[in-house]
């Protein structure tokens, strides 16, 4: 079976899209569509978050800071962010972390028109790696300021006995 060229671009973006999380926001950071797995990740409908600005999904540490400006000014300049963990504040106030990279999309006269952000979502790794640490002393869990919940076979392996 032979694809024309946008059929195969089509088929590809659906693939993807049925694997990973994809986000797609206007160069100023409003959220313009999400597909299905990023708004599972986050607890969010569509109606919730579209039009609203990219910063909903961020602490206040984070959105407010000059690195956040200077983020999407370098995306509105073209360039591509690639972010290795990055977290996001889901409907409920957890944290949810995502592994992948900002996108600009050019229009036919070269400016950015659109950014996409594709990832996986990464949490459950972020959470062993974490409890990993605590279990072998590399974080001290008072430093996080909130209750960081222990995978049982980690405690297990730790002697640590879960109580439900």
């Amino acid at each position: 079976m032979s694809f024309s060229r946008k059929q195969d671009v089509d088929a590809v973006f659906a693939a993807m899209g049925k694997a990973l999380c994809v986000i797609e926001f206007t160069p100023d950071g409003l959220v313009l569509d999400a597909n299905d797995n990023f708004l599972r990740a986050v607890d969010y409908e569509q109606v919730e978050i579209k039009d609203r600005h990219h910063s909903m999904f961020m602490n206040d540490a984070i959105w407010t800071g000059a690195d956040y400006a200077s983020f999407w000014h370098m995306l509105l300049l073209g360039e591509r962010m690639e972010a290795r963990r990055s977290p996001y504040l889901a409907k409920d106030g957890r944290m949810v972390w995502f592994h992948g990279s900002y996108t600009p999309v050019f229009d036919r006269h070269g400016r950015v028109c659109k950014v996409v952000k594709v990832a996986a979502d990464v949490t459950a790794e972020h959470l062993r790696d974490l409890e990993a640490e605590i279990l072998t002393g590399g974080i001290d869990p008072s430093r996080l300021g909130a209750p960081v919940p222990i995978i049982p076979v980690m405690a297990a392996a730790a002697g640590i006995t879960m109580v439900a």
